[in-house]
């Protein structure tokens, strides 16, 4: 078997990997394997992957890599110096955010030998379509069953990663379809499903697809009513949203009241959905007392009240340069009502919030460090915006839920981004972000 046979292999195994994660999410990574779950693995052999890293060699890459061998070098500097060391899972597993990235150059290097017509493309395209049906309408009871009897737990997938699954479906669609007027079709359609969707699940993951989808539509508005076909397909956006608003609402399609319209009972109906979240009442429910902000949204507040305390503390313990650190949990967490209905809830829900506790500005610095660097390359390659829009909607969602802490999220985030760099040179053809 030649080197390019090894790598071609490879590189379809990493990718399968992403479409069947984005697929089964949660439940997936719980399937145990000798002893160990899926996501575990993942997690373990990332690690090693990353100590790799340290030796790897990039030239055009080079900032980006050095800021990854940095918080590398933080955090074993963190736990063999700073915090008790101990030889457990648990140093690994509270480190994630770190070994993941490693997944960024791997897939860097491994797209490359991904063919331009793969089918995975062509399935990662209709996967969101298959996820609503799936996600709201029915699930198949045999993959539900196998999930209950195999993995550590079934769910659902959260409303963050449907919202990556959906924005970065929309990124195949501008790299993958040929004529623009496809690309503008699948991106009006999928937005016109998911969107109800999404508000229904997570206010977070509501605000990083409509952020994303709503630049793409603004700056390509003179292309979206340029032709009487791209107006008809907003029409038919508009009409795919109003059945989408009134089944993720659960009532009549029609209502009880023969005398309210189609469009009144749709507005009635999206009403409800927004009330469910409290949408209406995040940003003007804050206010300052204190010295401190607070929100009378319980859900924002019980966010609000943790991230605040994470940042006093680590300053008031002299603990703001390095962090805690990641052999216990964040010390804030250990409050019962903070740990969820189970008690196993250790999350900060915000990543950034999540960086500084474990790894303190030390840690934090050199990962956004890591992020601009990219972001900075991808401009000057590619002439547009499109990475930078993929990547602030993906951190909108991160912003306000426990996303990279995970392993789904940011396994597909860095494996597609990782695909995106090696394809910027294609991103011109459809006039996005010009």
């Amino acid at each position: 078997m030649t080197k390019r046979q090894i790598f071609n292999i490879s590189a379809n195994i990493l990718f399968i990997s992403a479409l069947f994660i984005s697929f089964s999410g949660r439940s997936l990574t719980g399937v145990t394997i000798f002893n160990f779950r899926i996501g575990e693995v993942i997690v373990g052999s990332l690690f090693v992957l990353s100590i790799f890293a340290l030796f790897y060699k990039n030239v055009e890459l080079k900032k980006e890599l050095l800021t990854f061998k940095i918080m590398i070098g933080i955090y074993f500097i963190s736990i063999v110096f700073i915090n008790d060391f101990s030889l457990t899972t648990y140093l690994i597993e509270s480190s994630s955010y770190i070994w993941m990235i490693s997944l960024f150059f791997l897939s860097l290097t491994l797209s490359k030998f991904i063919k331009d017509d793969s089918w995975l493309f062509i399935f990662y395209l209709i996967l969101p379509f298959l996820l609503y049906f799936t996600e709201a309408v029915s699930y198949p009871e045999f993959l539900k069953n196998f999930y209950i009897q195999y993995s550590d737990k079934f769910d659902f997938l959260k409303g963050s990663d449907l919202a990556m699954i959906v924005i970065s479906a929309q990124i195949f669609s501008i790299l993958k379809l040929k004529k623009s007027f496809n690309t503008f079709t699948y991106i009006i359609f999928v937005n016109a499903l998911f969107l109800p969707f999404l508000l229904y699940k997570s206010k977070g993951a509501f605000l990083g697809a409509f952020l994303f989808f709503i630049v793409i539509f603004i700056k390509n508005s003179t292309y979206c009513f340029s032709k009487l076909k791209n107006i008809s397909v907003i029409g038919a956006g508009v009409l795919i949203f109003m059945v989408s608003i009134n089944h993720v609402s659960q009532l009549n399609l029609y209502g009880d009241d023969s005398s309210i319209s189609y469009v009144e009972q749709t507005a009635s109906n999206l009403g409800s959905i927004v009330d469910s979240k409290n949408s209406r009442a995040i940003f003007s429910s804050l206010y300052i007392q204190d010295g401190r902000l607070f929100s009378t949204e319980n859900n924002a507040n019980w966010r609000l009240e943790i991230w605040q305390d994470v940042i006093f503390n680590l300053y008031e313990s002299e603990q703001l340069y390095f962090g805690y650190g990641y052999s216990d949990k964040i010390p804030e967490m250990e409050l019962p009502h903070r740990q969820g209905t189970d008690g196993s809830n250790e999350n900060v829900h915000n990543f950034i919030i999540n960086i500084l506790a474990r790894g303190g500005l030390f840690g934090v610095v050199p990962y956004l460090a890591f992020i601009l660097f990219l972001l900075i390359r991808s401009v000057k390659k590619s002439d547009n915006y499109l990475i930078v829009l993929y990547v602030f909607s993906i951190f909108a969602i991160s912003f306000f839920g426990a996303t990279n802490e995970s392993v789904r999220y940011p396994f597909i985030f860095y494996t597609f981004l990782g695909y995106y760099f090696n394809h910027l040179d294609k991103t011109y053809k459809y006039k996005l972000l010009k």
